[in-house]
């Protein structure tokens, strides 16, 4: 019986890279068909897909800045602000007052739960409970895009939020 030899792995940096021609016609893309461009830049639709995308509070902040029809699209209603808000186990205090252009002073008001961190301080968390009691706090959507707003305007952000992910 003869035995088969396998050949040894081929380590991932060793691989046969393409060619730059091949590079090169990657990089050329098609003009967007008109009616992909129509669905893109429509609030509506793109509202009703957001919808059944169960954001996050990182993606629902990163969905306004695709573009305007997609900034449009999540300020439409509170429903997808609040779940995005309400995707996670908690927020932090970070996250709630990021995500609902809340003041700290306001966010120290609502209920919450504290963890010791290692570095001595506490980690504040947020349920449900204080996610419903936050936008009462921003007067609703009206309110909450009226603080939206003005917090672009003082931050000089040309309308986007500021990066609030990945911190405490």
């Amino acid at each position: 019986m003869r035995r088969v030899q396998s050949l040894p792995p081929v380590p991932e940096h060793s691989r046969p890279q393409p060619a730059p021609s091949c590079i090169r016609a990657q990089d050329k893309r098609a003009p967007p068909l008109p009616a992909v461009a129509a669905v893109l830049e429509n609030p509506d639709l793109v509202a009703a897909v957001l919808a059944h995308a169960e954001l996050g509070p990182c993606e629902f902040v990163s969905v306004g800045r695709v573009g305007k029809a997609w900034h449009a699209a999540r300020q439409v209603d509170d429903s997808l602000l609040l779940a995005a808000a309400r995707k996670p186990d908690f927020l932090t205090k970070r996250m709630l007052a990021g995500l609902f252009a809340l003041h700290w002073h306001e966010a120290d008001k609502l209920p919450r739960g504290m963890r010791a961190r290692r570095s001595g301080s506490w980690l504040y968390m947020y349920s449900t409970v204080a996610i419903d009691q936050a936008m009462a706090i921003v007067g609703g959507v009206e309110g909450w895009r009226r603080r939206i707003a003005e917090r672009a305007r003082r931050e000089g952000a040309g309308g986007r939020e500021e990066a609030w992910r990945g911190r405490g």
